[in-house]
């Protein structure tokens, strides 16, 4: 570039250099490129434009889209597979795919059309070929997160319905309605804990004190007034997991109430991670409005008001809900209930294993208490013989093993406080989990229902023989020139039919989709939410422990240093000892030798 302006020069290069990483990551790793595209501009306005990113951007966005989507597969190889079926289109019909899902549904037989139903049982022959080639797809997943497989894999039923063209539906964002909460760190704390008398006729209650920072809103609130803010969230975010709330009745006892406000918190502060349950207007009346009246009719407001029945009625992060099912979230939700039991039992079985440790612990530190007594016992019994070694051994490991019972009963009480009773929340978050899973459920059997009868009416049509009832042929003359070629062709003929129906029922199966990846990207949000904040739960464990093991350590080698000493002072005097004795036994075989000489050598005395 001779001649050219070095800014511009730079510009070109850059822009070469970009161009040429996408093309080396993305088209030549087989990716589908349209895919790619389609997921820049979701990332970013104008987001095919190579000009709006920079390369570390790229590099981003890139590793991100990596992460959803897998390389498109080897077509030819896929084809070899299925030479001998013909009818492979129509064997991966999107209903099929969720009939698999869950191995329990599946479309029955089809009234008034014997060729039909013929079709679909030699379709189902085959299924089990079809389910093996997914299955060594996904037989690696067991709960992690792995690229997407191709969206060929969830083929459309062409006979049904036309092509996929879209892959994602705008709903309501954030932006267009934020509270004073959202996009701002928010510390919520929950304490102060009092019981209120509510009456001669009425039951008493507790009311709790809630500090929002660094907002300063400082409000109370009582158990129930949890439990229908919980109950609006549902309602107002089905497509979020609403963390978990304690399903026994309260307690009025200072010990329950301490658990309750560390409960409420967690509750709240886990609310306050997600931006669109923090977009809620009553989260924000329930943590800011101190005035009773005000607080209550907000209640009643929130408990009448129209809540979200579509997708984009919805409040989403960035505004748009993905409507196309990926294989991760479509082979996760297959096991969806075996996680969440997993869930359940394992965390059950950690905190009952932890109580149990610190009740073997509570044993184990009773016993070292009885030895110290009677370790205790013997150096008395050394005093009253004025034995000082002894006395002063057995008192000092008395208090040795005192403290090392003390040890072992704080190692119990720590584990059961950090591995017990600190995990009670996350063990009932397998209820909010079955919650998102219990919608994707009716989702799937709306869906499957609403599609089996649009074909039963689409058969019924095409053995009519009569145009006019498919509806959009009346005045439209260039359906009317298809006529003979769509009578003749029942799946092309099917494109055609019932446009408005067909229309609702991709609504359905986008639905279905939408709430089908859901379950797989909520349960990963909160996993990951969760592995931030154990992290940090058990660096305090951590802490702990060193103390005390630091504690424990001092006073063994406060132990250790003083009889090392004491046996060193032992050491020092006994070769005095032996010294003073050697010069005695010298002196004693001089005497001798004298008294030999004087005595003319006879050794006797005279």
């Amino acid at each position: 570039m001779i001649g050219m302006d070095p800014e511009i020069a730079l510009y070109y290069k850059d822009r070469q250099e970009k161009q040429l990483y996408l093309k080396n990551e993305i088209q030549d790793q087989n990716y589908n490129v349209a895919e790619f595209a389609q997921f820049l501009d979701y990332k970013r306005e104008k987001g095919t434009d190579v000009d709006t990113w920079t390369l570390e951007e790229l590099e981003e966005v890139v590793s991100e889209f990596k992460q959803n989507y897998a390389p498109q597969f080897d077509q030819a190889a896929m084809m070899q597979h299925f030479d001998d079926q013909q009818e492979y289109q129509h064997r991966q019909t999107f209903a099929q795919m969720v009939a698999n899902d869950s191995q329990q549904q599946q479309y029955g037989g089809y009234p008034n059309n014997e060729g039909h139903q013929e079709q679909y049982n030699n379709e189902f022959d085959t299924q089990q070929q079809d389910q093996q080639l997914s299955n060594s797809m996904n037989q690696q997943l067991h709960f992690e997160e792995k690229k997407d497989l191709s969206f060929e894999v969830i083929q459309q039923n062409e006979f049904n319905r036309v092509k996929i063209s879209r892959q994602y539906i705008d709903t309501k964002k954030i932006q267009d309605a934020p509270t004073p909460l959202n996009f701002k760190k928010v510390d919520i704390r929950v304490s102060e804990g009092l019981i209120k008398d509510a009456g001669l006729f009425s039951q008493n209650y507790i009311t709790y004190k809630i500090e929002t920072l660094p907002l300063n809103y400082d409000v109370r609130r009582k158990d129930a007034d949890f439990l229908f803010l919980r109950k609006i969230l549902v309602k107002g975010y089905p497509h979020i997991i609403v963390p978990p709330l304690p399903s026994k009745a309260p307690k009025p006892n200072p010990k329950y109430i301490k658990k309750r406000e560390k409960y409420y918190q967690r509750f709240l502060q886990a609310i306050a991670r997600s931006e669109e349950l923090k977009s809620s207007q009553f989260l924000l009346d329930f943590l800011f409005d101190n005035d009773l009246k005000n607080f209550q009719k907000a209640m009643k407001e929130a408990d009448k008001a129209r809540y979200p029945k579509t997708i984009d009625e919805l409040i989403t992060y960035k505004g748009q809900g993905k409507v196309q099912m990926t294989s991760n979230s479509s082979a996760f939700c297959t096991k969806m209930v075996d996680y969440a039991d997993s869930y359940q039992i394992l965390y059950k079985e950690m905190i009952d294993c932890a109580k149990e440790i610190n009740e073997k612990s509570q044993e184990l530190a009773s016993t070292m208490y009885q030895l110290h007594k009677f370790i205790e016992q013997m150096s008395e019994l050394n005093r009253m013989i004025k034995c000082q070694s002894q006395h002063e051994l057995f008192a000092w490991l008395s208090k040795m093993i005192t403290g090392s019972g003390n040890f072992i009963a704080q190692q119990g009480e720590l584990i059961e406080k950090y591995l017990g009773e600190h995990m009670k929340f996350h063990l009932d978050e397998h209820e909010p989990f079955r919650e998102l899973f219990t919608i994707r459920e009716q989702q799937k059997q709306a869906y499957v229902k609403i599609e089996k009868s649009l074909i039963e009416r689409k058969e019924k049509l095409f053995k009519s023989k009569d145009v006019y009832k498919w509806g959009g042929f009346v005045d439209n003359i260039e359906l009317l020139k298809l006529k003979d070629e769509l009578l003749a062709d029942k799946d092309k003929a099917f494109q055609y039919m019932l446009p408005k129906e067909t229309k609702e029922v991709e609504a359905k199966r986008e639905e279905l989709c939408f709430y089908t990846n859901q379950c797989w990207d909520e349960i990963r949000r909160v996993g990951n939410d969760n592995g931030r904040l154990i992290r940090d739960h058990f660096r305090d464990m951590s802490q702990i422990q060193c103390s005390y093991i630091n504690q424990n350590h001092v006073m063994w080698a406060d132990f250790l240093s003083h009889f090392a000493e004491l046996a060193a002072q032992d050491l020092e005097q006994d070769k005095k000892q032996e010294q003073e004795q050697q010069q005695q036994q010298l002196k004693f075989d001089e005497n001798i030798e004298t008294r030999d000489g004087g005595s003319g050598g006879t050794g006797r005395i005279a």
